[in-house]
C-alpha cells in the first residue's frame, strides 16, 4: 500500500491560519492604492504631525479588517509637557458605502504589554470616503492628551463583513519630519472581532507594521470648552431636588444659557463640566469647583440672577466664559382691592416680598371707549392731571400701564 499521510486542520486552527492571512501575491507590486498617501498639510496652524511611516515603501497586499481587529502600537516622544492628539491616519484601499461607513470603528487604546484598555473613539471620515489616506478624528467634545514617553495603540477594525483592506509596510522608519522620540512599532497586533474574549496576537512573525501618521500638538492644552452644564434647585437652601432647565440646550459653542424658576426657589448650584478632564479648571461665580461636581449653593435674588461659568485650559492662558442668567418669577401682589376715587377707580393690594421697581397694572374696558378717552392709572386722585390717554378701540381691548 503506497505510503499516505493526512494532516488533519480543526476549526480552530483554520481560524488562526485565517488571523494570518493578508491579500499578498509574491513578487506583486503594492496596490496603487497604498503606493501615494496624502502628504502631510504644510499650513500655518500649531497642529502638525507627530509621527508617520506613510512615506514608506507599501506592502504588496493588505490587511483585513473584516472580522479582525487590527492594531498598531506607537510610542510618544519626550516633550516634557505631553501631546494634544487631533487625529490617525491610515491608508484604505476599499471605498465605503455610506451604510458600510457606520460599520467602521477606530479607537485609541492605552498600552499593557499589549492592548490593554480602550480610551477614546475616533471619528470616521465624513461620507463619501475615497480610497487612499483617510483621517480618524478626535471628536470635539472628548479631547485626548496623550503623555510624554508612553505607548498607545491604534485600533481599527469593521462591525461586519466590510474591509478597509487596510495598508502596511515592511519597513521599520518612520518618516522624516516628525516631533523627537516618536516611534512606531516595528509590528501589529490583531484578534477576531467576533470572538469575545479572544486573546492579542502579536503579529512581530509577519515583520510588518500598518501604515499610519499620527497628529497633534505638543505642550499644554488650549481647550476651555465645557462639556456639559447643570444646575440643581432648592426651596430652602438645604435640599437641591430641582432641576434646572437651560435654554437653548447645552452646546459647548453656546456661551449664554437662560433659565426661570418659581418664586418658591430660594437657591440654586451650578455643576459644569469641563471637556479637557484632569486638564481645564473651571469658576463658578467666582469660587474654583471641580469639574463635574456642585458648586457651593447661590441664593438667588427675585427677578434677574446672572451666574458667571469660567473655565481656564490647562496652559493657564486660554479662558471662556459662559454665563446663566436664572429668573426668579416674582410673587403676584396679594388682596387686591378696587373701589371708586375721584371720578374713577382706586387700587389698594399688599406688596410681595423682595425689592420691586414697579407694577404693570392690565385692565380691560367694560364699555366702548373713543380713542381720544382718558383712562386712569393710580398715582394722584385727581384725573384731570394724571390720567393718561389709551387707545381703546373695541370692547373687551385690553391695555397695560406700568407705575
Amino acid at each position: 500500500m503506497p505510503d499516505r499521510r493526512v494532516l488533519t486542520v480543526r476549526p480552530a486552527a483554520i481560524l488562526l491560519i485565517a488571523l494570518a492571512v493578508f491579500l499578498v501575491a509574491d513578487g506583486a507590486p503594492p496596490p496603487a492604492w497604498a503606493q501615494n498617501p496624502t502628504p502631510p498639510e504644510d499650513d500655518d496652524s500649531v497642529e502638525t504631525f507627530l509621527v508617520s511611516n506613510l512615506e514608506q515603501t507599501p506592502e504588496s497586499g493588505s490587511r483585513s479588517t473584516a472580522s479582525v481587529v487590527q492594531v498598531q502600537g506607537f510610542t510618544t516622544g519626550t516633550h516634557s509637557e505631553g501631546y494634544t492628539l487631533s487625529s490617525i491616519e491610515a491608508v484604505i484601499g476599499a471605498a465605503p458605502t455610506e451604510t458600510q461607513r457606520d460599520t467602521i470603528r477606530a479607537e485609541l487604546w492605552s498600552w499593557n504589554n499589549g492592548p490593554d484598555s480602550k480610551m477614546a473613539e475616533l471619528e470616521a471620515p465624513a461620507h463619501p470616503v475615497a480610497t487612499g489616506t483617510v483621517a480618524f478624528s478626535v471628536k470635539e467634545d472628548q479631547p485626548v492628551f496623550l503623555d510624554a514617553s508612553t505607548r498607545y495603540f491604534f485600533v481599527v477594525y469593521t462591525v461586519g463583513p466590510f474591509n478597509l483592506e487596510v495598508a502596511s509596510t515592511l519597513s521599520d522608519d518612520e518618516d522624516a519630519g516628525g516631533e523627537a522620540g516618536w516611534s512606531i512599532f516595528d509590528l501589529f497586533h490583531s484578534r477576531f472581532a467576533d470572538m469575545p474574549g479572544s486573546t492579542w496576537r502579536r503579529r512581530d512573525d509577519q515583520g510588518a507594521a500598518l501604515m499610519i501618521r499620527v497628529k497633534g500638538t505638543q505642550g499644554q492644552q488650549t481647550n476651555a470648552n465645557l462639556s456639559a452644564l447643570a444646575g440643581a434647585t432648592s426651596t430652602d437652601g438645604t435640599t437641591f431636588g430641582g432641576r434646572l432647565t437651560l435654554s437653548p440646550a447645552f452646546d459647548a459653542d453656546t456661551e449664554a444659557y437662560t433659565a426661570t424658576v418659581a418664586n418658591n426657589v430660594t437657591h440654586m448650584k451650578v455643576t459644569p463640566t469641563v471637556a479637557a478632564t484632569g486638564k481645564a479648571t473651571v469658576t463658578v461665580a467666582g469660587a474654583t469647583v471641580d469639574s463635574a461636581t456642585a458648586s457651593d449653593a447661590i441664593a438667588l435674588d427675585v427677578d434677574t440672577n446672572e451666574i458667571a461659568v469660567q473655565v481656564t485650559a490647562e496652559d493657564g492662558a486660554t479662558t471662556r466664559d459662559y454665563t446663566l442668567t436664572v429668573v426668579r418669577t416674582p410673587v403676584a401682589p396679594a388682596g387686591l382691592t378696587v373701589a371708586p376715587a375721584a371720578s374713577g377707580l382706586g387700587l389698594s393690594w399688599r406688596a410681595p416680598p423682595g425689592t420691586l421697581t414697579g407694577y404693570d397694572v392690565h385692565y380691560t374696558s367694560s364699555t366702548r371707549v373713543s380713542d381720544s378717552a382718558a383712562v386712569s392709572t393710580a398715582g394722584s386722585p385727581d384725573p384731570s392731571t394724571h390720567w393718561v390717554a389709551a387707545d381703546r378701540g373695541s370692547l373687551g381691548t385690553t391695555a397695560t400701564q406700568t407705575i
